[in-house]
């Protein structure tokens, strides 16, 4: 969109068309009002002019709610179970806009949301991000939060915590977030320094504690044993299980879930899985979205110690957008909030939220304690020095009646279970399934299907492995020969794959019970691991025997750390088989 197209979409005169359509309804009402008092002599003149006067007070009441404050509404399409149904309630004109185009159009794509509670700041985000094309990770902290119902995958952070040791920077700057220490003197300065020093040298938190206590324990000076009782003592709420070295992300869509830990941990972790997502974008060409709900929490700092969020809403413009919320306006620092080139506010009171608001223009201090409620301006409005626009959305969920009779004809968790029975599937192969035995649209589907699928791998009921880039999913069946549904599948790709090049001769399938490579070829032997395993002795066992080289086959890059330690073998991704074998077997 050029600057002409965009000031002739968003421009002030648009948003002035309301206010004076109103104003000249009132003018026509008291025009008519006027003349009906020169006419007293018409039969229902004192009706009709006391109707009149009494219409005037209520519209002028009404319509003048923020005095010249102008106004105007996005308006949604939402699918239907089956059709596309389009609403509009409003009674006086209105002009749907296109929020993706205005936020594209401006320096930077980052949008911040402020609001409290009940304002319809989340409803309002949530709409953006169903817009929104871009591969999302969003950070959710409440329980059953909306976020969580979007339909995209959901990463339980209490079921796969980011392994906090394997980056010390991250670790102190992380603890540093969590709990400031600018008030506390002189122990202020040894707390950096001990942590830093005795995250390098640990493995674990149980290692990080002893190692502490060792410190404690040989340490006479007051402050620095208070420094470490302070660390000792912090620690022990951030502590967690089910620790991952490597965080599978893919290329779908995630949320975050933190609403199973405490409110230490969703500050220390959120700062880990943000540096985790910073490193990934800055080495990747793909554009996402991080969506950060209650960024208060990343906001505490100490000296140079800072989250990782000020840097990304500086530099994010190159790989992405950053939207995020908070309750006020007056908690994120202008230096910050000046990183945001679309700022949505609600209705706010506060005296620190409007003297901020009143330093970008004084009809913003005035305009926002007068909106009403679920309206919403944009406080970096291109024209804000000639007008004050108001936007409210429109926005109507599935017809429920309906909706419930269909969803209750499915039973979601038992059809997953049902197809990934016999089958390893990606989810768009599951939805079109579904879809088509229930003649259901494909939208609704998804949204239920992925539900239904991160319910059932939190059961582990089904199991999920990262293949390639995208997850498969498959049920816990065993074949004959106690294999995986997923072993099975991969095998069968291998064995394409060697058809494909010609390498047939003698090519020996090991049986149940046979400690043999999975497939033998006359050159070499190829070992199919799937990850699912923890034990690889009879494996080590069996690359070490025998003249013939062995290739490992792994479904995905997050495995070669586990099997490269291997002697003897050669360790390649699926994806990668038959490039392996023109270069090395043709």
């Amino acid at each position: 969109m050029d600057s002409k197209a965009f000031h002739r979409e968003f421009g002030p005169r648009k948003f002035s068309f309301v206010k004076t359509f109103k104003l000249r309804l009132y003018i026509l009402f008291s025009i008519i009002l006027v003349a009906g008092m020169l006419f007293y002599n018409f039969k229902y003149t004192e009706i009709i002019s006391i109707f009149l006067l009494l219409f005037s007070i209520i519209f002028f009441i009404k319509g003048h709610h923020s005095g010249a404050v102008s106004y105007s509404s996005v308006l949604y399409r939402k699918q239907y179970i089956g059709k596309d149904k389009e609403y509009n309630i409003i009674k006086i004109p209105v002009r749907s806009l296109n929020f993706l185009d205005y936020i594209d159009y401006k320096v930077n794509q980052n949008v911040l949301i402020c609001g409290t509670s009940g304002q319809g700041k989340s409803r309002l985000m949530r709409y953006l991000l169903y817009l929104s094309k871009e591969q999302k990770f969003i950070f959710s902290y409440k329980e059953n939060d909306d976020y969580l119902k979007m339909g995209y995958n959901i990463l339980q952070v209490e079921n796969e915590m980011p392994d906090p040791f394997m980056d010390t920077e991250a670790f102190v700057n992380a603890f540093l977030i969590t709990y400031p220490i600018q008030n506390m003197g002189i122990i202020s300065q040894y707390i950096p320094i001990f942590l830093r020093d005795i995250s390098k040298i640990s493995k674990d938190w149980n290692d990080f504690l002893y190692n502490l206590n060792i410190k404690l324990k040989s340490s006479k000076d007051q402050i620095q044993r208070s420094a470490y009782l302070f660390i000792i003592e912090h620690s022990k709420a951030l502590i967690g299980s089910n620790y991952k070295k490597n965080i599978d992300l893919a290329d779908e869509s995630i949320v975050f879930d933190f609403s199973q830990v405490n409110e230490s941990s969703k500050t220390f972790y959120s700062e880990l899985f943000l540096r985790i997502l910073w490193k990934r974008l800055t080495k990747n060409s793909k554009k996402v979205l991080i969506c950060i709900d209650e960024a208060h929490r990343l906001l505490y700092n100490f000296e140079r110690y800072q989250s990782i969020y000020i840097e990304m809403s500086r530099e994010i413009r190159a790989f992405g957008k950053l939207w995020t919320s908070t309750q006020n306006y007056s908690d994120m620092p202008s230096y910050v909030r000046n990183q945001f080139a679309t700022q949505y506010i609600f209705n706010t009171s506060i005296k620190e939220d409007l003297d901020q608001l009143g330093i970008i223009d004084q009809k913003l201090k005035w305009a926002v304690p007068n909106m009403p409620k679920h309206c919403f301006t944009d406080a970096r409005y291109p024209w804000i020095y000639k007008v004050v626009p108001e936007f409210i959305i429109f926005w109507y969920p599935l017809d429920r009646d309906k909706a419930r009779s269909v969803l209750s004809t499915v039973n979601y968790d038992a059809e997953v279970i049902k197809i990934l029975h016999d089958n390893v599937l990606e989810i768009p192969t599951i939805v079109e399934i579904i879809s088509k035995n229930y003649s259901i649209d494909e939208n609704t589907v998804k949204i239920n299907v992925k539900n239904s699928i991160s319910t059932l791998i939190k059961n582990k009921e089904i199991n999920r492995v990262l293949y390639d880039s995208t997850y498969v999913y498959f049920g816990k069946t065993l074949d004959s020969a106690n294999l995986s549904l997923f072993h099975k599948f991969m095998e069968n790709k291998v064995l394409e794959i060697l058809s494909e090049r010609s390498i047939r001769g003698n090519v020996i399938i090991a049986k149940k019970g046979q400690n043999l490579p999975d497939i033998s070829t006359e050159k070499f032997n190829i070992e199919i691991e799937t990850g699912l395993k923890h034990d690889i002795t009879d494996l080590k066992k069996r690359t070490n025997t025998g003249d013939k080289s062995n290739i490992i086959i792994i479904p995905n890059k997050n495995l070669m750390e586990k099997y490269n330690k291997l002697q003897n073998v050669s360790v390649i991704e699926i994806k990668e088989l038959k490039a392996f074998l023109e270069r090395y077997y043709t």
